[in-house]
């Protein structure tokens, strides 16, 4: 069985989560892009901080254990 991972953004200034109200949701617009990921030319980088804010680890040349869910 595959292990399931959640990512929550955190803000990376502060590392607080935050959870907005109807009333904040409301006045947040979003749009749809239309763009691909093409794991060819493509790339995942990540960052894991310290609640300092310290870079405890970095992959900038690309995260590879990911697997793409055809939403279509």
């Amino acid at each position: 069985m595959a292990e399931t991972v959640n990512i929550i953004p955190l803000n990376p200034n502060n590392f607080e989560f935050q959870e907005y109200s109807s009333e904040d949701n409301s006045l947040i617009t979003s749009l749809e892009i239309e763009t691909s990921f093409d794991s060819q030319k493509d790339k995942i980088e990540y960052f894991i901080y310290d609640l300092n804010g310290n870079i405890l680890f970095e992959n900038v040349t690309g995260y590879t254990g990911y697997r793409l869910l055809d939403m279509f």
